[in-house]
């Protein structure tokens, strides 16, 4: 759930994590992304007409009551920057009813993901391979190559690419 656990009223929260209570099966995972409250603040100090008609504050005290209220555990909790240093809070709620034995995979590289994602970005064959640094390094190669030119994008650029996203008019 990517910026929707913040829009729903305190009152309404019961309903949602029945539904996940009721939906997450016995070995299931919910993502749930979040504004900081921080964020939230600075947003009515600074930009109140930037925030929707419900826009409430979720810290750990509501992760905590969201896992409790789902029957799940927190797995995760991170605040990661997305437009600013500790914008977002990602976590990740767990259900496991079974636990079976860990058993030793084989590492196998997945290159089908890869080439969807390359074949989206860029339709060519032969600009496929400029695009492999980009989405990371592949497993079975013994050094990484270097970034190509292509993607690498110099300070001021992208200062000025969030500033125009910053100022854009919706």
């Amino acid at each position: 759930m990517m910026d929707v656990y913040e829009h729903i009223a305190i009152e309404d929260r019961m309903a949602l994590h029945a539904a996940i209570k009721s939906l997450l099966g016995d070995d299931g995972r919910v993502f749930i992304s979040v504004p900081t409250p921080a964020t939230q603040q600075y947003a009515r100090d600074h930009d109140p007409s930037g925030l929707q008609p419900i826009d409430e504050d979720i810290g750990l005290a509501e992760v905590m009551d969201a896992a409790a209220a789902t029957e799940t555990k927190v797995l995760y909790y991170r605040e990661v920057g997305i437009w600013r240093y500790c914008d977002y809070a990602h976590f990740v709620l767990e259900r496991f009813r079974n636990l079976a034995p860990v058993g030793v995979r084989k590492l196998r590289p997945s290159t089908g993901l890869r080439n969807k994602i390359k074949g989206i970005l860029c339709g060519r064959a032969e600009d496929r391979d400029a695009l492999s640094d980009y989405i990371g390094c592949d497993l079975l190669t013994s050094v990484p190559k270097p970034l190509t030119r292509k993607f690498r994008v110099a300070a001021g650029r992208r200062k000025g690419l969030v500033s125009a996203w910053l100022n854009r008019e919706e």
